[in-house]
């Protein structure tokens, strides 16, 4: 079974922002690459777009394309997210829940950039679990050592926002089909990154009526480069933890605090 349940953890949004620039700083050391792709890469929707995510690569077009929503994501107003939909029909577009990017700042070389997974926020507002994956192939097809999937974060109906790491390490990865060789010599050469629902590891996914709200997906560096990231998001945590307190209302009244969001993460690996 390649599923992990969500478990519980602090606040993670505005870690990110510290977290990225003491990332910054760190790489600053790290011998650099000709690849696209770097650790810290985001996608926040935050200019209205769905920026470059789609649902097919070519073929007929969905019914139901993602599209950004305002106001939709974790933070409330102002802060905008991704939707995905899917039909749930036997065949046909759109009946998948699934999407893709294949600009040229989610490709290249994974490992010599340090990117061994994703993190993003979450919601799942349909009324089925989901089981998402990331998914990697090669420029073309078989082109490289071919497709392949990561272990599964499930997604409980009806979730709140929640926040799931997805693992691209080399390791932990499924093959996506029958013609999958080397995870490593895909890495090296991504051309085409994907976000799918499917019960089994596998490129293609399974039909399903659902809708996912997606929002702040981020290239994740492997530990050498994560070392870093922890310190800085730590003491983030424990500053916005100190506001929350501080916010709090007294026994005497006062303005109720705004509820915090929790933010559970689901870690993709094999159990």
């Amino acid at each position: 079974m390649d599923v992990r349940r969500a478990r519980a953890l602090p606040n993670h949004r505005v870690a990110r922002g510290a977290a990225v620039g003491v990332l910054a700083i760190a790489l600053l050391g790290v011998p650099g690459s000709a690849s696209a792709i770097a650790a810290g890469q985001l996608d926040d929707f935050q200019d209205g777009t769905t920026q470059d995510w789609v649902d097919a690569l070519g073929g007929a077009i969905s019914p139901v394309p993602p599209v950004v929503l305002a106001d939709a994501g974790p933070g409330g107003v102002g802060d905008f997210a991704l939707r995905l939909t899917s039909t749930g029909a036997v065949i046909g577009a759109g009946s998948k829940l699934v999407v893709n990017n294949v600009d040229p700042r989610w490709q290249g070389d994974y490992l010599a950039a340090g990117v061994d997974g994703l993190m993003l926020d979450v919601r799942n507002v349909g009324a089925s679990d989901l089981l998402l994956r990331v998914a990697v192939d090669g420029p073309a097809v078989g082109a490289t050592g071919g497709r392949w999937v990561s272990p599964a974060a499930l997604i409980p109906a009806q979730s709140g926002w929640q926040t799931v790491t997805l693992s691209l390490a080399p390791e932990e990865l499924l093959p996506g089909d029958f013609a999958a060789t080397d995870a490593e010599a895909t890495l090296a050469n991504v051309g085409v990154l994907r976000l799918l629902h499917a019960s089994a590891a596998g490129w293609v996914g399974d039909s399903i009526a659902a809708q996912l709200l997606i929002d702040d997906i981020e290239a994740l560096p492997e530990p050498r480069l994560a070392a870093t990231l922890v310190i800085g998001s730590l003491f983030i945590r424990l500053l916005g933890s100190a506001r929350r307190r501080r916010r709090q209302p007294s026994a005497r009244g006062g303005t109720p605090a705004r509820e915090a969001r929790a933010t559970p993460v689901a870690i993709g690996g094999a159990s």
